[in-house]
């Protein structure tokens, strides 16, 4: 696989170079299809990429189409977002780290005892050893993507295609089974149906990890470039974030399933996460948390459970009272909301959650009443039911 992957680097920087060329002298734009039918002469002067599964071969290629029509994107839109366009880079040793099969090759095989433990079969180099932590069979497997991490360590991802769900009709959900759902950093989320409370807590796993990754930077930063032993504490910098990232991972995963599981239609702010880290003071515990990432699985957990994700406005949910409606102001630094209106004292974050339920209610449930196949999430995949899945090779 450490082969495979070398020899599609080099046909990844050599289709950049041949495109480079062709367009400095002749200004001609060679596209995918015009490299793939190289691909027969590449092998005939290369016979190393003989052993090379052919599908592998045309899909680095297709990466680098991929990368080329978004450097002309990113043009188009330069003076939208006023970001630098990029054009397509040489990919350096460590860089380019993965292979992938984008129809045939592959076979995932199961095997029959309950276990996780599994097979994967890949064209052209054998059969592997893989630990299948959720099972697929019930979908289509489509693509199969084989990774090197930073760490050394191999991953499967399996992009699987699976049967349209059907969701229950708007007409026989009743409004106590809406929640609002907040999302905050002393809790990682609070939901409500206006009568019970679920809080989720939120681990701060930054700050259990943190020391250990600082310790190991700061060797990392003492030793000498290209050494062995910088390659040696560069795996063991990787190893730690790579276990910050797992714990994060397990965590998100067992938040999204409790708030799927609770009620039919889900309801959550409209954030901008990605502006928000921007506030330096708030940055690191918001990507700690990992709002956006939350909210991701929350939307395609609940279109496999035939359940409803919905957003509303964040605008001063945190300021309103939820009883008499009168603002409140309060810094972040205040956790308790006290109205002067109406008396009402509670939990910063339970109020925020009970005002997005109304707010939700007010402006679309009891205004509008949708069909339930209109009733979907602007964060929607439009496939819908395609979702991914990382298995460790073992």
């Amino acid at each position: 696989m450490n082969d495979q992957i070398e020899l599609c680097r080099r046909l990844y920087n050599a289709g950049l170079t041949e495109r480079k060329e062709a367009y400095r002298l002749s200004q001609t734009s060679l596209t995918y299809n015009l490299q793939q039918n190289e691909l027969p002469a590449v092998k005939s002067d290369n016979p190393e990429y003989n052993d090379i599964h052919s599908q592998v071969l045309c899909d680095v290629l297709n990466r680098l189409d991929k990368a080329y029509k978004g450097f002309f994107e990113r043009i188009k839109n330069k003076g939208k977002k006023g970001k630098k366009a990029g054009f397509p880079r040489y990919k350096s040793r460590g860089k380019y780290n993965s292979i992938t099969y984008p129809q045939l090759g592959f076979k995932l095989i199961h095997k029959n005892n309950g276990s996780k433990k599994g097979i994967l079969q890949l064209s052209k180099i054998g059969y592997i050893k893989i630990i299948v932590s959720r099972d697929i069979t019930y979908g289509k497997i489509k693509t199969c993507t084989v990774k090197r991490d930073k760490a050394g360590d191999w991953l499967a991802t399996f992009t699987v295609e699976l049967p349209d769900t059907v969701k229950k009709p708007l007409e026989q959900i009743k409004e106590q089974d809406i929640i609002g759902v907040d999302v905050g950093i002393n809790k990682l989320a609070v939901l409500t149906d206006g009568i019970e409370v679920k809080e989720i807590d939120n681990p701060k796993l930054i700050a259990k990890y943190e020391k250990g990754i600082k310790t190991l930077q700061k060797q990392l930063s003492r030793t000498k470039k290209r050494s062995y032993n910088r390659a040696k504490i560069r795996k063991k910098v990787a190893k730690k974030q790579r276990k910050l990232a797992n714990a994060r991972k397990d965590n998100l995963h067992k938040a999204s399933n409790q708030i799927v599981e609770s009620e039919n239609i889900i309801v959550f702010e409209d954030l901008n996460v990605q502006g928000m880290v921007q506030n330096h003071n708030l940055a690191k515990s918001i990507s700690d948390g990992s709002w956006g990432k939350l909210i991701d699985m929350c939307v395609y957990k609940a279109e496999n459970a035939g359940k409803y994700i919905e957003f509303v406005n964040p605008r001063n949910t945190s300021q309103l009272c939820s009883r008499c409606g009168a603002v409140v102001k309060k810094d972040l630094s205040v956790r308790i909301h006290s109205c002067n209106n109406c008396g009402l004292v509670m939990d910063r974050d339970l109020n925020a959650a009970l005002n997005i339920r109304e707010k939700y209610i007010r402006n679309v449930w009891n205004s509008v009443k949708m069909p339930a196949d209109a009733l979907t999430s602007t964060h929607l995949n439009e496939q819908a039911g395609a979702m991914k899945q990382e298995f460790p090779m073992l």
